[in-house]
């Protein structure tokens, strides 16, 4: 996974609610006192597509203040993709790339701070939760 350019270490979250036919796509960095999440940010159906227009990315430190929100840029151009699920082996693999601006105002100085504007990019091969 690569932001602005650079190899950035997100763990994947997948999980599927194989009850009811959905999964969720996050990709989580924790550090320090802050944690990103970068995905889908709903739940989709448990079948290949292209979910490009409903991303998301935010950062969080672990107390209620100083969040960082960003909006999804030229969501027309947004893609996130799985190419394939194997239900059997729990294997999913695909691919995204969005841009994000920070819209408030608010920035956090430390070993979290990020751009105003930030490009993810990035392929996916791994392993999947059942809930």
């Amino acid at each position: 996974m690569y932001m602005n350019g650079e190899a950035v270490d997100y763990f994947p979250r997948i999980i599927s609610y194989k009850s009811v036919g959905i999964i969720r796509y996050d990709f989580i960095q924790g550090k320090g006192i802050f944690t990103n999440f970068f995905g889908v940010l709903s739940a989709v159906s448990l079948k290949p597509g292209e979910f490009g227009k409903d991303l998301g990315f935010n950062q969080f430190r672990h107390i209620d203040h100083g969040n960082q929100s960003y909006d999804l840029v030229e969501p027309d151009k947004a893609r996130f993709t799985v190419h394939a699920i194997d239900t059997v082996t729990k294997e999913v693999r695909g691919s995204f790339r969005a841009k994000f601006k920070r819209k408030n105002g608010v920035i956090i100085t430390g070993d979290a701070y990020l751009p105003e504007n930030i490009l993810f990019e990035g392929k996916f091969n791994t392993k999947y939760m059942d809930y």
